[in-house]
């Protein structure tokens, strides 16, 4: 399905913001199931000579930009920035080795996730996983995927979005396009769940965790001392973009929550801002950019500061050009001293198993097995608390600092450890 041709059927509604394009309720995994874990991201042009068409894809999708323009206006729009912002971009890939890296790490990602599902998973019930990798602006895209699925006879599939924080622009944009290539027959249809987000799930909060704690190793022993922690996350929508219909956009709140996560994870052990590049026109959210923080930190004669990127989890042009060479700089203007950023996740240990174990919980195995992650005495995984209900069965009371509402986060019960299986795979 072309750009043109998602625009002219799509209809915007609150689906978007709440992710209900795709079921998330766990599928049974039987015996002889083919399950086709599919990794989602927006993605990034694989070579210079892509940078155009994948700015024209990412202006073309309604639910990627803040920008409410009339059908007939969009393609002239896109091709209007494509045009703009092509060279611009280009020589900005050109500075971190001429192309995006989001394809190589993800696939990595893919890789890993793929050998610890066939390694942690026991055999009794006879289910194999199989990861895919599938991008919304760039190749690969969905269509292509789902060919090879077919071709690999996968039964069943977990579309797993490498965003932790559901948002429209990114997650929402990713399901609604899963949705509307299988409504209009542009590719086969499974049995299907979604993982919409993961935001204080207990391994990838600490897989954050140790990438700060690896990061500050780079700051001399003085300087760590006083270090301040800055969060970084992509821009919150123009104001009055994510609300339709009592629903609202739950990625400020899902951002907060990560947050806090952390922070109560390292004992709060620092003082920590959290930041929000504004998008274009959205100057009531100025003052939580990056930027506007750094220049705070100089004014009250911080020095050391360490920015912890969110929302995505692999390094990306934000974090490799603009956070740890333009923002650099600005530090330095500003009057600190010392400045680092955080590298990505891409296939931390920990993040792997977070990632594995989510799987899991969404395709559940519907008979006895023998060990497993997880797996209790009986061969069942543990309840899994609904939105908003702590693991202790108590509602949350944490209200986002951004939008007030009441954070709710999935909340991941912790999966019990148990010795590797001893049945063939």
């Amino acid at each position: 399905m072309t750009p043109r041709e998602f625009l002219k059927l799509y209809r915007y509604d609150h689906r978007a913001l709440c992710g209900d394009y795709v079921p998330a309720a766990p599928l049974t995994a039987e015996p002889g199931d083919r399950i086709g874990v599919v990794l989602l991201h927006t993605g990034g042009p694989p070579t210079l000579a892509d940078v155009p068409d994948f700015v024209y894809n990412r202006y073309m999708d309604p639910l990627a930009s803040d920008w409410r323009l009339p059908r007939a206006l969009r393609p002239l729009y896109a091709r209007s920035q494509a045009w703009i912002q092509s060279t611009a971009l280009a020589r900005c890939y050109e500075k971190i080795g001429g192309c995006s890296p989001l394809h190589r790490l993800v696939s990595e990602q893919a890789s890993a996730l793929e050998q610890a599902l066939l390694t942690g998973t026991p055999s009794p019930a006879q289910v194999t996983y199989k990861t895919y990798v599938a991008m919304r602006h760039a190749h690969p895209f969905l269509p292509e995927v789902a060919q090879q699925m077919q071709a690999d006879e996968i039964t069943k599939v977990v579309l797993l979005p490498l965003f932790p924080q559901y948002a429209q622009r990114t997650t929402g944009s990713l399901f609604a396009s899963w949705w509307m290539q299988q409504t209009h027959g542009r590719m086969p249809t499974w049995p299907v769940t979604a993982v919409r987000e993961y935001a204080v799930h207990p391994k990838y909060v600490q897989a954050l965790s140790e990438r700060i704690d690896e990061a500050l190793q780079r700051f001399s022993d003085r300087a760590r001392r006083g270090v301040h922690l800055v969060f970084a996350a992509q821009h919150l929508p123009a104001p009055g973009y994510g609300t339709l219909q009592g629903h609202h956009d739950p990625y400020c709140c899902l951002v907060q929550a990560t947050v806090e996560a952390v922070m109560q994870h390292r004992g709060q052990d620092r003082p920590h801002h959290v930041t929000f590049q504004p998008s274009r026109g959205a100057t009531d959210v100025a003052r939580l950019s990056l930027k506007q923080t750094m220049g705070t930190l100089g004014r009250q004669a911080r020095t050391s500061v360490l920015v912890v990127p969110l929302s995505h989890v692999t390094d990306h042009l934000e974090t490799a050009y603009q956070l740890d060479v333009i923002m650099r700089e600005e530090a330095y203007t500003q009057g600190l001293e010392h400045y680092e950023v955080t590298a990505g996740l891409n296939c931390h240990p920990m993040f792997i198993e977070a990632l594995a174990e989510i799987t899991r919980r969404q395709a559940i195995h519907g008979l006895p097995v023998f060990s497993g992650d997880g797996l209790d005495a009986s061969g069942t995984l543990p309840e899994v608390a609904l939105p908003g209900v702590s693991a202790s069965g108590q509602p949350t009371t944490s209200r986002c600092v951004q939008c007030d509402h009441t954070m709710m986060p999935r909340q991941w019960a912790p999966m019990r450890q148990s010795a590797p299986s001893t049945t063939g795979v």
